[in-house]
């Protein structure tokens, strides 16, 4: 990126308005639309999210935009929330690490899937991550946003950017301290990507974002960066 794109990117998240006052509690939300590049990036970046809102009886749609060839982590996937009531598991399957040739056929997919479901806040990956599966897949959200909001009203309030590879920008960070051992577990169901090394990476990282809270009851957090569909459009359209 340009010092100028830097410039516009961080002027916008600065004058973020999202009003953090329930911090360390899940977004207020019924329906949650959960976008997982891959299988797997759902339990690492929130996971202990997505179970808070499972206990809260919601509903919570994941849809996970690449597939391997074998499509085994397909099967891990399944087996991994096969036991909660409240789940919806959707499969693209596009070329895995391949996701950014897929564009108009994925944000067509993700236009008809937001507005079959509906929900009220949606996570993504920061869009400034390292894989360009997980990139590929903001910038398409964003896209299906624009494309959306255009011709119909949605009930999507927040966006909020998960972390994956390496800690982000934050504004909101949830207590995951009591479905912590829960999220390890379901994370162990992806056999074939070395569960314990994932396991030891986010460990790291839950405990780094409980360690900046400073409150000795929380344990494990997981952040997020929380803004409305405007200005995460917006933020896109800079990095572009």
């Amino acid at each position: 990126m340009t010092r100028n794109q830097n410039q516009g990117i961080l002027e916008i998240i600065k004058n973020n308005s999202f009003n953090s006052m329930l911090f360390g509690r899940v977004i207020p939300a019924k329906r949650i639309l959960v976008l997982s590049p891959h299988c797997d990036d759902e339990v690492l970046g929130c996971g202990g999210t997505i179970l808070e809102y499972l206990k809260k009886q919601c509903q919570v749609v994941i849809i996970y935009l690449t597939m391997d060839k074998e499509k085994k982590r397909k099967i891990e996937a399944l087996n991994a929330w096969n036991s909660f009531d409240n789940i919806i598991q959707e499969f693209f399957c596009f070329e895995d690490s391949m996701l950014s040739s897929f564009e108009n056929d994925c944000v067509n997919k993700l236009c008809e899937l937001i507005e079959k479901y509906n929900p009220d806040i949606i996570f993504t990956p920061w869009f400034i991550d390292m894989h360009n599966d997980h990139r590929a897949t903001s910038i398409f959200l964003a896209h299906s946003l624009k494309a959306i909001l255009t011709n119909t009203a949605i009930s999507t309030q927040y966006i909020a950017c998960y972390e994956v590879n390496f800690p982000v920008y934050i504004n909101y960070s949830i207590n995951i301290t009591k479905s912590f051992e829960q999220k390890i577990e379901i994370l162990k169901n992806y056999v074939s990507q070395n569960p314990e090394h994932l396991e030891n990476v986010i460990k790291n990282l839950n405990k780094y974002r409980a360690e900046q809270i400073g409150l000795r009851q929380i344990l494990w957090t997981e952040a997020y960066y929380v803004c409305n569909c405007e200005i995460f459009c917006t933020l896109i359209e800079k990095f572009l």
